[in-house]
């Protein structure tokens, strides 16, 4: 309301706003201030610490079991890194644990909402480790592996910088970041080899002068870790590190890598490209082409995946999910087939997930989907601070019920049974543990078939109800891949295994003969296999770029999931006639318990840190300049957060301390509901909106804030601020103590593209006032509507409304001004003034150019994305009666930057409803669409 309400601030009350727009952005992760989506803390942690000769264990008292197998594998990784990255570390590792994900995106510390996509990372700022644990000790190991890494590259580039007295580090490039982690945590696995294979036949793949391309996707891991591989083959192992121990040297990268690896860097890449053609061109003699052997039933450059399929008499429907308009969805839609071939028909969106609650997830690449015989669909959403199973009924076309569990915190790949009594899933508790789990539908019960630290995962029930069959590490001692096993839920759950071999094997499903279709890349590439009732195991494909979660759809043809051009998406696929295929009888080596670090355990307590100290400096045209800083403090969580702020706007050496302006606020966010106390004194020469002296202000005082956010979409604010003004202008002074109080609800469920949102909606209902304590009497109340509707018209195009009404009532009451590109476009910004305003905007938004693409001779660059949006506003500002209604008509285009940049420029046409201008304005803006 600041702005709406103070016209033209001046410079020093600039500065102090825009302090407390960045405390709260940053403390609560909203966007612009007065919208966006809410990070809930939904239970309060318990804390502590575990300290090893390397590392800080941050940890929760749930997860102190996970706590103590962090630090032995942390300690081992560390003595790795030593001898290969030829570095000790000058500082601790922070780790901060999370048993699972939905309390790993809970984190302040990252302050934006985290998506699913991240198993993990490193915050550059403070170095800090954030690692959730999803189940697998393997995956979690080597994904703490490649953080640490992150964090040995950051802590020797900092120590070699400062041993040279450099002081201007500039980084290593991502590719070499990212792939020196993978180097270092990893081998080259089949999915390394899918995903690199794929971008090399079909075009995706980036060169290394071009490899910055490859930065906004998971392609940038594989190409850097295969650089990596390809210059230890070349040029030796030694090089790897040796490029960060010349990085004094210069501050251009390329010229770094020729001196090290002692040839131009064109050649370089010539090489690597050579190596990768003479590794994968033989593949394509060797492997069927998915293109040839597979029928695309859906594709494009969204993600498709987890199909199940749902017959009756008449039809078959197809049921999977996309994040095809930006947000997971369940899609259905008729199987036909013709000329023996299957295509789908009547493409209908069943479940939308992402915008509303209890459903802010569906799992997509993490949960399968599944149908029963009588038409129920299962499928996981999550609902708060766990997860739930959903049931929705296809005859009803509607949820019908939904099934949660209070100790079960994450659940993925619900099977419903044929008949619908009996549910399976993998469900993982406040440790984080990953079991299997079968839940009887009509008595309500709820069995745990497995209870350990292996990761069970994607359970199946057999036509008759007697057995399940899931994907495991249990029997691999610590490698990371899957097997196949069985249990008997009535036969005291006893565990059977099916497959062998240090491979995965992953997405299994019964066949209409009862034989068991799986992916397995037991072959080096992700196939589908059959498993007979006798044990024998059959290759039914031999593609290259992977098939996953095959359902067959007759005797003859499978559906299944294809990785293909860099996505997913759902094929069909004739059976190719079976090879017998080894199912190897090994498993992993049991390995020597690894020995315990030397530790303590202490209760947490917050150590505040420095974050950035900064100056700040704004100038205004025509009025004033001013200087402040501002000083940041959190604690290694980020839950607690301590500003200070400082300024000054004297003119003499004799108003120094009297016009010294003082802030300081503490924000607490560690519960649910989130707090903020302050307090200031400030000095200030106030201006109207056309440049004219107003009255000079003196305040001093204190504040608070409360923020308490109901789920991700929603949530309420209240503050108050008491303080004591003295305000003096060419005619009278006043001296007298003011409270300032506001109430706020807000709803944001937008979902945004590049230049802003696209789909959902965002409400602020905003009522202050500010009372004369002494008087004890109302100076004035603040009223503040703003509402904004998307309405989708297709994937990348929306119809945007936004109505706002601001009044202000009082005899103290301050004019509200308002115009251009952010509200009355065509108008000069500040035309419209009253101490009521009523503003409504419409416009169509649409895709111009999807990416602007320029190749320079030293590279690929891409330029972003250009919009347009074709507009209407309306609006009015008055003080007693309502004045005529102006508007405004044109077009609008919108550049995007980068994704954090967006250029505005509108050219309008003005009318007071009766006739139109002449002139055409043009105005520039920089920000998002309303």
């Amino acid at each position: 309301l600041c702005i709406f309400n103070d016209g033209l601030m001046s410079t020093n009350r600039a500065f102090l706003c825009s302090i407390l727009i960045v405390i709260l952005v940053i403390s609560n992760a909203l966007a612009f201030f007065n919208f966006g989506k809410n990070k809930v803390r939904y239970k309060t942690l318990n804390w502590k610490t575990l300290t090893t000769n390397n590392t800080k264990i941050y940890y929760y008292s749930d997860e102190e079991e996970l706590a103590i197998k962090t630090a032995i594998y942390a300690e081992e990784i560390v003595k790795h890194l030593e001898i290969e990255l030829q570095h000790n570390l000058t500082r601790k590792i922070p780790i901060i644990l999370y048993s699972n994900h939905h309390t790993f995106q809970e984190t302040q510390v990252i302050p934006m909402i985290i998506p699913e996509s991240v198993g993990g990372l490193t915050e550059f700022f403070k170095g800090r480790v954030l690692i959730p644990f999803d189940g697998s000790l393997p995956r979690f190991k080597r994904v703490l592996n490649h953080e640490i890494v992150h964090f040995f590259t950051l802590n020797k580039v900092n120590y070699i910088m400062r041993s040279h007295d450099k002081y201007d580090n500039f980084m290593p490039p991502l590719w070499y970041m990212e792939g020196l982690s993978e180097f270092y945590s990893k081998t080259w696995t089949p999915e390394d080899d899918m995903v690199l294979y794929d971008a090399f036949i079909y075009g995706l793949y980036r060169p290394l002068e071009d490899i910055y391309d490859t930065y906004d996707s998971y392609l940038v891991y594989k190409e850097g870790h295969s650089l990596l591989l390809f210059i230890e083959e070349e040029y030796g192992r030694d090089k790897i590190p040796q490029l960060l121990n010349e990085m004094w040297n210069t501050d251009n990268w390329e010229e770094l890598m020729e001196s090290v690896l002692g040839e131009d860097y064109h050649i370089i890449s010539l090489k690597w490209t050579n190596w990768l053609r003479e590794r994968y061109y033989p593949m394509v003699g060797k492997y069927d082409p998915p293109e040839l052997k597979t029928s695309n039933l859906i594709s494009g450059d969204a993600i498709y995946v987890s199909p199940a399929i749902h017959r009756t008499d008449e039809t078959s429907t197809l049921f999977y999910v996309s994040n095809y308009l930006g947000y997971e969805s369940i899609y259905t839609s008729r199987l036909i087939e013709k000329d023996g071939k299957l295509s789908l028909k009547e493409k209908e969106k069943i479940v939308k997930g992402g915008l509303k609650t209890g459903m802010e997830s569906l799992h997509i690449l993490r949960s399968r989907i599944s149908v029963s015989d009588d038409g129920l669909l299962a499928f996981v959403s999550k609902s708060g601070p766990i997860d739930r199973i959903n049931i929705y009924d296809i005859k009803r076309g509607e949820i019908t019920n939904n099934i949660s569990f209070s100790d079960i915190v994450y659940i993925s790949s619900p099977f419903i049974s044929c008949d619908s009594s009996l549910i399976a899933f993998s469900g993982a508790d406040i440790s984080g543990k990953s079991d299997i789990y079968l839940y009887n539908v009509n008595d309500n019960l709820l069995k745990r078939l497995t209870n350990d630290w292996f990761d069970d995962r994607h359970p199946i029930i057999s036509r008759d109800n007697k057995t399940i069959v899931f994907s495991s590490d249990r029997a691999l001692k610590g490698y990371e891949g899957y097997n196949l096993f069985s249990i008997s839920p009535d036969k005291d759950s006893e565990i059977k295994q099916l497959t062998f071999g240090k491979c995965t094997d992953t997405h299994p499903s019964f066949s209409n003969d009862n034989t068991i279709l799986f992916s397995s890349d037991r072959s080096g590439k992700y196939n589908i296999y059959e498993l007979k009732a006798n044990g024998q195991l059959y290759k039914m494909t031999n593609t290259a770029t992977g098939l996953f979660e095959p359902v067959e759809y007759d005797n003859e043809t499978i559906i299944a999931t294809c990785y293909l051009n860099g996505t997913m998406r759902i094929v069909s696929i004739k059976k190719s006639p079976p090879v017998i295929s080894e199912n190897v009888y090994e498993n992993g080596i049991e390995k020597e318990p690894e020995t315990m670090p030397e530790t303590s355990i202490e209760e947490y307590n917050a150590d505040f840190a420095l974050d950035f100290l900064q100056a700040e400096a704004v100038y205004s045209p025509g009025f004033k300049s001013g200087v402040g800083s501002s000083i940041y403090f959190t604690d290694m969580l980020s839950d607690q957060h301590l500003v200070v702020s400082l300024s000054n706007t004297a003119r003499s050496w004799s108003e120094l301390l009297k016009r010294m302006n003082a802030g300081v606020a503490y924000y607490n966010l560690s519960r649910r509901v989130n707090y903020g106390l302050g307090a200031f004194h400030y000095y200030y020469d106030y201006y109207d909106a056309f440049g004219y002296y107003k009255y000079t202000e003196h305040l001093y005082g204190g504040s608070g804030t409360v923020i308490i956010p109901v789920n991700r979409f929603y949530r309420f604010e209240v503050g108050t601020m008491i303080y004591r003004l003295h305000r003096r202008d060419d005619i009278e002074k006043l001296n007298t103590n003011i409270t300032s109080n506001y109430v706020s609800f807000v709803k944001d469920t937008s979902l945004w593209v590049s230049t802003g949102p696209i789909e959902g909606a965002r409400y602020n209902i905003t009522i202050g006032n500010n009372m004369d304590i002494n008087k004890w009497k109302k100076r004035y109340m603040v009223y503040s509507f703003d509402f904004r509707k998307y309405f989708r018209l297709s994937r990348m195009s929306a119809y945007a409304v936004r109505a706002i009404l601001l009044a202000n009532n009082g005899a103290d009451a301050e004019t509200i001004y308002f115009g251009g590109s952010m509200g009355m476009r065509g108008y000069k910004f500040y035309e419209f003034s009253g101490k009521k305003l009523f503003l409504v905007n419409q416009e169509v938004r649409f895709p111009i150019i999807d990416e602007i693409h320029l190749r320079l001779p030293f590279g690929d660059t891409s330029l972003g994305t250009i919009r347009g949006a074709l507009f209407i506003d309306v609006g009015s500002a008055w003080d007693d009666k309502i004045s005529k209604l102006k508007g405004s008509f044109g077009l609008g285009l919108r550049w995007s930057l980068g994704g954090f940049v967006v250029f505005r420029l509108d050219i309008a046409k003005k009318t007071d409803f009766h006739s139109i201008s002449e002139d055409t304005p043009i105005r520039f803006f920089i920000g998002y669409d309303y």
